[in-house]
């Protein structure tokens, strides 16, 4: 059975000890750049959100500071809602504690993969394209001269040519990223917030 825990911002705001509006801020930008699970109302707003996930990419990806700065006085807990809430609170807390579980397996055994560092190696593989690319404008003049000598056929021959050379130029740059590469990434310990 697998059960998700999903939380209300309001919730995890008084659970955390911060605003609303920062774990509402800090939710947006989970979903946007680590895929984080929610569930959205009519109006497309985030209502309500997977907690193991949350708290895992907070432990990870959020600014310590920042979370710290957000803190405000928590409120007293009431007796009645305490003792009317506790199982369901223990009941929570073991799905979380699995939710947690599954992620960090996940990420052992390479299923997760680390957002900031692929964004990287994204930019530095469309560099290398983008160069390789720009230097079609060199081949002008062979161009030409294909269209002079052979007509529309001698120019198809060459782009064949000039287009296998491009793939195995962009193939060979992308293969030598790859044998520079690390292996696995190192693994980020968890912030207590």
């Amino acid at each position: 059975m697998d059960e998700t825990v999903m939380a209300a911002p309001g919730e995890v705001a008084t659970r955390d000890g911060v605003t609303k509006q920062a774990v509402t801020k800090l939710v947006r930008r989970f979903v946007e750049e680590h895929g984080l699970p929610v569930e959205r109302d009519g109006r497309g707003r985030i209502v309500r959100f997977s907690l193991a996930h949350y708290d895992h990419f907070r432990g990870e990806f959020a600014s310590s500071e920042k979370v710290a700065a957000a803190r405000k006085e928590p409120p007293p807990a009431s007796p009645a809602n305490s003792s009317t809430s506790r199982d369901e609170a223990l009941r929570q807390e073991a799905w979380l504690k699995v939710g947690r579980e599954k992620l960090r397996r996940q990420e052992q055994v390479g299923q997760l993969i680390r957002a900031d560092r692929t964004r990287d190696a994204l930019t530095v593989c469309g560099r290398e394209i983008q160069s390789s690319i720009a230097r079609l404008q060199n081949k002008a003049d062979d161009m030409a001269m294909a269209v002079s000598r052979e007509g529309a056929h001698g120019l198809r021959v060459l782009l064949r040519q000039i287009a296998f050379d491009l793939n195995s130029e962009i193939a060979d740059k992308l293969a030598s990223i790859v044998e520079t590469a690390a292996e696995h990434d190192d693994v980020l310990e968890d912030e207590d917030l």
